[in-house]
């Protein structure tokens, strides 16, 4: 199985767009009902986008058709989960930064990912071409760990990131640089 690099590159694309413009919609700090729905439907698109775009994007020897209740339940459950989240994130936004609340609306953000990402592989069906199927099974080392290696690197830089923010800048923000006394 090989990737289209197109189909896998726009299927990111569309998870960052549909990702901002939801933020987009609900960064004010006074929201409508219909804006955080806004936002949810976005969210909730862009993995479904992302998720389908990704499924057409594999190139392989089989056709993928899929079952359309369980096509319609995985788009569902992506919409509703994306809505829930977004909606326990605005409502407790405002709370101390180390929240319950807010890890449990990122939870349910992951629960709508996944859900929807495994109700979608069970609504897939492949049918193999015939005098195709068959062969070796290989794994590509150098994309498994091209994909290892950019994961723990962004994963660096988003705890540098937090690390920066929390400790350096909150530092200089309430002490003094040159004698170290509180502000």
């Amino acid at each position: 199985m090989k990737y289209d690099i197109w189909f896998t590159l726009f299927s990111m694309v569309a998870s960052v767009i549909s990702s901002f413009i939801a933020f987009y919609i609900t960064m004010p700090k006074n929201i409508n009902w219909y804006k955080i729905a806004f936002g949810g439907f976005f969210m909730g698109s862009g993995i479904v986008t992302m998720h389908y775009m990704g499924m057409a994007a594999m190139i392989m020897p089989v056709e993928v058709s899929y079952d359309k209740e369980l096509w319609a339940l995985s788009v569902l459950i992506a919409l509703i989960a994306s809505y829930a989240a977004l909606l326990l994130f605005l409502r407790f936004r405002n709370q101390s930064s180390s929240s319950w609340l807010k890890w449990l609306s990122a939870v349910i953000m992951g629960f709508a990912i996944c859900g929807m990402h495994y109700t979608g592989m069970k609504a897939a069906n492949f049918h193999a071409q015939h005098g195709i199927m068959g062969g070796e099974v290989s794994i590509d080392f150098f994309l498994l760990y091209g994909v290892t290696v950019t994961i723990f690197f962004i994963l660096m830089v988003s705890w540098g990131a937090m690390f920066l923010d929390r400790h350096v800048l909150e530092r200089l923000a309430y002490h003094d640089t040159i004698t170290g006394l509180p502000n």
